[in-house]
């Protein structure tokens, strides 16, 4: 794996009109006498640098020791288990350079061993919805909740800012372990930075062949996604308002703006994030409390919760075959989201303040982390006046800052 992710970045180097410096970061491997003859074949190349540490000291650590190396404009994030796609990196740095107000964008992933089994098509085609659907929707709102771990861009200028806050997060007084991608992007939205999804930038990525290590991979970035529900409102809520002030400016001064208005702004965001708190244990719910008023009545009437709930799931079925295009999808993943899925949401709460990885201990010690600098030819966003600038680092007046109850660090005038 690590070798063919190697040489994609190769290909990349090879593809990008400017300067590319590969990090490859071996965060205490288990098996590094195998990856030697890697280390050594792409560290004789130029602009390659392999790091690595001595004990394994969890992916952020791994991104920490490349970041603070790196002094190129934008920064890509690409794990070792992933392929890009040609001209990856190009499109994603064009994303960038088209949207100056964008802290990051995700690209879009794929299984590479999607052909393994069964499990491993199903885990592919939720990817095409998760990515096409979900990111492509909140995109739209210029706030993609989580940019993909495997494959993502972010402005380095932005991320100098919010490091320190990155690499030193803990939870209940311990370093997290995973959640990264999700941390990073909340981070991002916080700074009053878009997040945005770029489809024509791809990748291939592993997926869990088992059922076992997908149910672990569940837990874990459900694990993630409770425990960051507090802060992605925050993140919300900042970028809300400097979207708000965004509109009114745009007001003021007779032009149009991208940005809905207060009222409208966010609006789908927020509730697609209830959904996913509450949606995955609902319908189990109502199906059990549907056939249980079934069980204990008689007669039609106390049939129909449990036929209506019924007609609901097949008509839920119905638009998903639709839009996947096959009817084996919703027929084997419903069962799978039903049963396994919940099982993992349950697991997951009530676990949430257990940070092990749950399937080798503390942090990650198998390939090793990835990160990419990428430099535009040209000159470079800092050199460019104050009035051509993404938006400013400066937040409302400490007495109606929405970032704090009581002051907020940044302070200053919008």
């Amino acid at each position: 794996m690590l070798e063919a992710c190697c040489s994609a970045l190769e290909r990349q180097v090879k593809q990008y009109p400017g300067r590319i410096h590969i990090w490859i970061v071996d965060d205490g491997s288990r098996r590094v006498s195998a990856l030697e003859p890697i280390y050594r074949r792409f560290e004789a190349l130029p602009g390659w640098t392999v790091l690595r540490h001595e004990r394994n000291r969890g992916k952020r650590r791994a991104q920490d020791s490349a970041f603070r190396l790196g002094t190129g404009d934008y920064v890509v994030t690409v794990d070792s288990d992933t392929t890009l796609e040609t001209k990856c990196i190009i499109r994603l740095v064009d994303g960038m350079e088209r949207n100056p107000k964008a802290g990051a964008i995700s690209g879009q992933v794929t299984a590479r061993n999607a052909a393994a089994n069964r499990l491993t098509a199903l885990i592919d085609r939720r990817y095409e919805f998760l990515f096409q659907q979900e990111s492509a929707a909140q995109s739209w709102h210029r706030t993609v909740t989580c940019c993909s771990g495997p494959v993502s861009i972010y402005r380095r200028r932005v991320l100098e800012g919010i490091w320190n806050s990155y690499v030193e997060d803990r939870f209940r007084g311990r370093l997290r372990q995973f959640g990264d991608d999700l941390k990073l992007t909340l981070l991002v939205l916080e700074e009053a930075y878009d997040s945005l999804y770029w489809p024509s930038a791809k990748g291939l990525t592993i997926v869990p062949e088992t059922l076992l290590g997908y149910a672990r991979q569940q837990v874990r970035w459900n694990k993630s996604f409770y425990r960051e529900l507090p802060r992605t409102h925050h993140a919300l809520r900042v970028h809300l308002s400097w979207r708000f002030l965004e509109l009114q400016r745009a007001r003021y001064l007779g032009r149009r703006s991208r940005y809905l208005g207060w009222s409208g702004a966010h609006r789908y965001i927020r509730f697609e994030l209830v959904a996913r708190a509450l949606v995955p244990l609902l319908p189990q719910v109502l199906l059990a409390a549907s056939a249980w008023f079934a069980l204990a009545g008689r007669g039609v009437v106390h049939l129909l919760p449990l036929m209506a709930m019924i007609a609901v799931m097949l008509l839920h079925a119905l638009v998903i075959g639709l839009q996947a295009r096959s009817w084996t999808f919703p027929l084997l993943y419903g069962p799978l989201h039903l049963v396994v899925l919940a099982l993992v949401r349950l697991r997951a709460l009530a676990t949430l303040a257990d940070s092990r990885w749950g399937t080798r201990g503390p942090p990650d010690a198998g390939d090793p982390a990835h990160a990419v600098t990428a430099v535009k030819p040209g000159p470079s966003p800092r050199s460019q006046p104050a009035s051509e600038r993404a938006v400013p680092r400066a937040c409302w007046p400490r007495s109606r800052c929405p970032c704090a109850r009581t002051a907020c660090s940044r302070g200053g005038a919008p």
